[in-house]
This record gives C-alpha cells, sequence and structure tokens, in this order.
C-alpha cells in the first residue's frame, strides 16, 4: 500500500484562498485537483496528520460540520481520507502509524507545508514540502517518490 501522509493548512489551502469553512480557511478545488491527480496516479491512500483530524472519528466519519466540510470538498472531486495517525508530535504519530502497518505500507510520502520539529532523518527524507499549496511540479515529486515513473510530456515541436 501507498500512503501520503497529508496536512491541509499549506497544502490544500494557502493565505490567498478565500473559501471559508466557519472560521478556518477553507480548501482550494484546484489544489484540490492537483491531489487528486497524485492519488489518480499512485493509487496512495490519504492518511490525515493535520489538526483537522480532530474532526473525524476512527472511522473516518465527520464529527462535525468542519469535518463534513472537508469530506464533501474531498469526495466531490474523487478523494477520501483512509485513515489518521494517532495523537502525539506529528513526526512520533508518522512513525507510530508506520510501526502498526509496516507489513502493508510498500512507499509512503509525507506532504506538508512545514517540518514539524520532531521530524527526523527517516521523515525527512520522504517529506514533500511545499510552499503554495501543492502544484504539478510537488505533485510530480510525490509521484517519484511513491514509485510511480511518468513520461515526460511531449513539446508541440517534438510532434
Amino acid at each position: 500500500m501507498k500512503v501520503i501522509f497529508l496536512d491541509i493548512d499549506g497544502v490544500l489551502n494557502t493565505p490567498q484562498t478565500r473559501a471559508k469553512c466557519g472560521k478556518l480557511r477553507g480548501v482550494e478545488r484546484k489544489l484540490i485537483d492537483n491531489l487528486r491527480h497524485v492519488v489518480a496516479m499512485t493509487q496512495a491512500k490519504l492518511v490525515l496528520t493535520s489538526a483537522w483530524k480532530v474532526h473525524f472519528d476512527d472511522m473516518m466519519f465527520p464529527k462535525d460540520e468542519t469535518g463534513a466540510y472537508l469530506y464533501r470538498r474531498l469526495f466531490e472531486r474523487g478523494l477520501w481520507i483512509y485513515d489518521k495517525v494517532g495523537n502525539g508530535e506529528r513526526g512520533e504519530a508518522i512513525h507510530a502509524y508506520l510501526a502498526k502497518h509496516k507489513s502493508t505500507i510498500t512507499h509512503w510520502v509525507v506532504l506538508d507545508d512545514e517540518i514539524a520539529p520532531d521530524f527526523d532523518k527517516v521523515i525527512l527524507s520522504h517529506l514533500v514540502k511545499v510552499s503554495a499549496g501543492i502544484t504539478r511540479t510537488p505533485g510530480s515529486q510525490v509521484t517519484r517518490m511513491l514509485g510511480v515513473r511518468t513520461r515526460p510530456r511531449k513539446k508541440e515541436s517534438d510532434t
């Protein structure tokens, strides 16, 4: 199984995002579509590492309006959250998840806009850090890190 450990803020939204979810910044359709492209190419499962995880129960059903908002926005673009990491610091929670699922996870990547204080060398070697949401460039990097090689697009002059 391939896993994308997904942060929401800074990956599916930016400071310029106008969408709102209550008092929180919402998510952008364009950025969700970029993530959808990566998931379609890799068949990776999304595992939530974001603070947004508190809005989902252990079966990944929304617990409140914020969870329902994210669930709807992803689902309408053909995505859903497979699971979430447990409580604790982000790096620690990722390591615990990897240990618990070590027999099934073959490839993994952390998609985040920040480097958490407890990210060690192992996690940093799997980190794709985005600065303005997930665009095609970090999306291609995620795809490669999950073991999928893509052919470069032909230029019009090549045809």
